[in-house]
């Protein structure tokens, strides 16, 4: 046979109405193309039959009555109603069976005519002329795989094979069954082929699945009676409806918040177009027409798109893929600040807030984050403290809540420091608060024994606690300055000796600085002379001490009478209390410097205490007489 080229010539002609698109192993699409049959030639393998054994005519030989082939490789996976099959069956009633496990052969229906679809056996099929077909005497039956990957053709060729008709074969048909790779397309191309010359006999050209639930004949060929001559016919797999796709974008977002959408276009890479319907209150949508929209978001509600799909030739089937998208516009929060306490605190005190109305706040000053409802912070300074927040979904609030918090100083509490000598009194001066508490019992001015002092002097203002002041104090020790004279009464022709001790360095009324000086009183007239003598110790503290010497002029008898008296007093100087030791009983007579008698008492032999107590410091006269004898000298009382 010669060969010619397949066209789809016929194509616009039969299949010019857009059909939905579905599943591709679901169905098919059968169109009219050109004939042309592929040569045979030397490519073309024979086959030989097994006998059915349902067979009413069954000679011997290798062309039985209702024979069936062996597994025939196709050379190629096909896809076919969803399965994919790599071998077939070749039955001698003019079509091919894809192997769904059970031949023709073994079901004893090789050859009733079905109508396409027809669960009744033989099925997954491919029909040439499904009918009683004679290949006893007759005709011949080879296939072939031509072609390289991935373009390999299957050609299935029937030449000559006559129909059967009351054991006379009539009607020989010839034509060939084509499977594509790849494409999965299907040829059946009929050179001549024909309906048994029977008033009853039928026959079908078309496909059917394994099921026999599917199935797709050439028009006006399906269990009827028909001829074809030069005609051809091609099975398309319908393309598959586009993947549902999902619309792409947030689902959860602020109010007013700008939004991208998308549908994935590589799912439907012949999608013609895109009506996107937004939410009434969204604005500013841009794009609409593409697989792509701008928009912002201004409440909650059904985002749709419905992307029309239009297979490419020869399919041209139309569907359209309606996408919808909930979308949720949270509202931006309301932060509040409920409280803030205390509203005013000290310096370096702490405020603790409570707030309300978002997930997570923003404190400024300071940047300060949390999540709590409430929050405890120590504030530098008197500010008016702002509050933002976000909600669970990360929305802004929509305003900033204030609250003041006043910052009160706090005192610092100065006090003096410094050194005194025991018996002193020294000043803690404080300054820097108000009323002030002072710590061991302190005063403002204190004059402790000797001794290392440490006084907290603090102060409240305005319910601040100072920052307190520790005041060092240091009491030295006095020196224990005493001074004596060798004699306490002298002719103005005598000297006596002045003595001091107790002390490190020492200073003389007369300028003298030894703690031994000697005193001449030669022009000095006659009564009672003092001599004073301070002395300072190591740490800078004085104390001072007298002694009085009563001058004579040592001109009468009774001046000189009074030096043979055996006694002395001491201590002098003293605070009011003078001890008298004498050998004989004398009496004491006590002058003040008026020459007033101020204490007139009788003593006796030995020790006798003198109590100036109710007097006042200063000098007086004391005159010790005894039967035959006077003697005065000066007490002085501190």
């Amino acid at each position: 046979m010669k060969k010619f080229l397949l066209s789809v010539c016929g194509l616009a002609f039969f299949y010019q109405s857009q059909a939905q698109c579905v599943a591709a192993c679901s169905n098919y699409t059968v169109m009219p193309i050109s004939y042309s049959l592929f040569p045979t030639g030397n490519t073309m393998s024979p086959l030989s039959f097994s006998v059915s054994p349902f067979s009413s005519f069954n000679p011997s030989g290798v062309n039985p009555d209702d024979g069936v082939s062996p597994l025939i490789p196709i050379g190629f996976n096909f896809d076919y109603y969803c399965t994919t099959y790599t071998d077939v069956w070749i039955c001698t009633n003019g079509f091919i069976q894809f192997n769904n496990g059970t031949p023709a052969i073994a079901t004893g229906y090789a050859d009733p005519v079905q109508s396409f679809p027809s669960q009744t056996a033989p099925n997954a099929m491919v029909a040439l002329n499904q009918t009683d077909m004679d290949y006893t005497t007759y005709g011949s039956i080879s296939y072939t795989t031509v072609g390289t990957a991935p373009n390999r053709t299957f050609i299935v060729t029937y030449d000559g094979v006559p129909g059967y008709f009351f054991s006379f074969p009539t009607n020989f048909n010839t034509g060939q069954i084509v499977l594509y790779e790849t494409s999965n397309v299907i040829e059946i191309h009929s050179y001549s082929v024909a309906t048994l010359n029977d008033s009853y006999a039928t026959s079908t050209q078309g496909i059917e699945n394994a099921s026999g639930t599917m199935g797709t004949a050439v028009p006006g060929r399906n269990n009827t009676s028909w001829t074809a001559v030069n005609d051809a016919w091609r099975f398309i797999p319908v393309p598959p409806a586009p993947a549902p796709v999902a619309i792409g974008g947030p689902t959860i977002l602020c109010v007013g918040t700008p939004a991208t959408y998308t549908i994935d276009a590589l799912a439907t890479p012949n999608a013609t177009a895109y009506n996107w319907t937004t939410p009434g209150s969204w604005t500013g949508t841009t794009g609409n027409g593409t697989d792509i929209i701008s928009t912002t978001v201004n409440g909650s509600g059904l985002l749709s798109v419905t992307a029309t799909y239009t297979a490419p030739s020869p399919y041209n089937c139309v569907t359209s893929l309606p996408l919808t998208l909930n979308v949720t516009a949270a509202a931006a929060p309301v932060v509040n600040i409920w409280s803030v306490y205390p509203s005013a605190v000290c310096s370096g005190g702490s405020a603790t807030m409570s707030v309300g109305g978002a997930a997570d706040y923003t404190l400024e000053p300071g940047g300060i984050t949390f999540s709590a409802s409430s929050y405890t912070f120590i504030p530098d300074a008197t500010t008016a403290y702002s509050l933002t927040g976000t909600s669970s979904y990360g929305c802004l609030s929509s305003n900033t809540a204030v609250k003041l918090v006043t910052v009160k100083p706090t005192p610092t509490i100065s006090a003096n420091t410094g050194k005194i000598c025991a018996g002193e009194s020294f000043s803690l001066s404080p300054s820097g608060g108000g009323i002030y508490v002072y710590s061991q019992g302190g005063a403002e001015v204190v004059s402790p024994p000797e001794g290392v002092y440490d006084y907290t002097v603090n102060s409240t203002v305005d319910g601040c606690a100072g920052i307190p002041a520790v005041c060092q104090l240091t009491v030295l020790s006095m020196p224990k300055t005493s001074a004596a004279v060798s004699s306490n009464e002298v002719c103005r022709t005598e000297t006596v000796s002045l003595t001091v001790n107790g002390a490190d360095d020492y200073l003389w009324s007369s300028g003298a600085t030894a703690s031994l000086i000697t005193v001449s009183f030669t022009n000095t007239p006659p009564g009672t002379v003092v001599y004073t003598v301070t002395g300072t110790n190591t740490g800078g503290c004085e104390k001072t001490a007298t002694v009085a010497v009563q001058v004579f002029a040592c001109v009468g008898v009774n001046e000189l009478q009074g030096k043979s008296i055996e006694w002395i007093v001491y201590p002098n100087p003293s605070k009011g209390e003078f001890t008298v030791k004498t050998e004989k009983e004398m009496t004491v007579l006590i002058y003040d410097i008026q020459g007033k008698v101020v204490l007139k008492q009788e003593v006796k032999s030995g020790e006798n205490v003198i109590n100036l107590n109710a007097q006042s410091s200063g000098q007086y006269l004391m005159k010790a007489v005894s039967e035959e004898r006077q003697q005065s000298i000066i007490l002085i009382k501190e």
